[in-house]
């Protein structure tokens, strides 16, 4: 495995500009981070990748981490015959998969895999190819044995091609899992980014918010205080931050796949037959990691952005 560059990537100063912290604040990690991002930073709106911090209700510590994503994707409608998909299905019936936005998967494990998000949030259709290359829309899902439901999964890992210049880029998959996620839940090792699935689309995006001041790390985190900054203005130290940050980033795995449904039947087959058997490959870039620290004496405190005292 090969680290970013320390020297590259995490120069500058030790302490974190107090002005970009007031503008990382948000009080939730959805549409709240677009706000901060599109307003403090002016973001294009195109996939970005973020770590949110949530604070204890003094500000003084971080009591939780998670990886979030958010943005368009740009990438083409997925296309498949069903029988690609689910071993039964029948060969003249293709489903057609729009993932336009990176807004619907959340990351609960702290680290870069997403949960397993079901179809309902993403829009798809199935068609009828019987005819030949003109495809016939069916109403709803296809009354036919053997087509199930889905779920999708994003895993992220950090890309080689990160450099100074363009900042920290992170390459992802998106999965398909041919069950729905009630039924995929029922098995444990589902949880992690190696249980394997089905490649719907590959991308990049790049992590943010950047520094304005470089604080010997490439991002900023975005924060949810316990206590709004405006009534508590007191915020972990730097060095608190730059760690939970890299326990954030540093929980990756690349992701595993099948390329048609019978091999991933058989990988499933043989992990629920010995969890032991599934493959956790770590990746080829990673985050540097941050020794344990001692608990900091002083606290630090927040200078507020104009837009936040107006």
């Amino acid at each position: 495995m090969t680290e970013l560059s320390a020297q590259t990537f995490f120069g500058g100063g030790a302490e974190v500009d107090p002005d970009n912290l007031g503008k990382v604040e948000v009080n939730n990690f959805s549409t709240a981070v677009d706000q901060a991002l599109v307003e403090s930073f002016g973001w294009d709106g195109k996939a970005i990748g973020a770590v949110g911090l949530t604070l204890s209700a003094d500000n003084t510590k971080v009591s939780g981490g998670i990886f979030i994503t958010r943005g368009t994707t740009g990438l083409s409608e997925y296309s498949a015959s069903c029988d690609d998909i689910w071993i039964a299905a029948p060969k003249n019936i293709a489903i057609a998969i729009k993932v336009p936005s990176l807004d619907p998967f959340t990351f609960s494990h702290g680290g870069l895999w997403s949960d397993l998000i079901p179809s309902e949030k993403f829009t798809h259709a199935f068609y009828n190819t019987t005819a030949g290359s003109s495809r016939t829309a069916i109403l709803g899902r296809p009354d036919n044995n053997g087509i199930g439901d889905f779920c999708l999964r994003l895993v992220c890992q950090i890309s080689g091609t990160s450099s100074g210049r363009k900042g920290v880029i992170v390459k992802y998959k998106i999965l398909l899992f041919p069950v729905g996620v009630e039924e995929l839940s029922n098995t444990p090792e589902a949880n992690f980014a190696g249980w394997p699935g089905l490649t719907v689309a590959d991308g990049y995006l790049l992590m943010g918010p950047r520094p304005t001041r470089k604080w010997q790390c490439p991002i900023l985190p975005v924060i949810r205080p316990g206590t709004p900054f405006t009534e508590n203005s007191e915020a972990p130290s730097s060095v608190s931050l730059r760690f939970a940050i890299a326990s954030v980033m540093g929980k990756v795995l690349q992701p595993i796949t099948a390329t048609n449904p019978s091999t991933l039947a058989a990988k499933w087959a043989k992990i629920r037959a010995n969890p032991r058997e599934l493959v956790e490959k770590a990746p080829a870039t990673c985050w540097p990691t941050v020794p344990p620290f001692q608990e900091e004496q002083g606290k630090f405190i927040i200078v507020y952005s104009t837009k936040y005292t107006s």
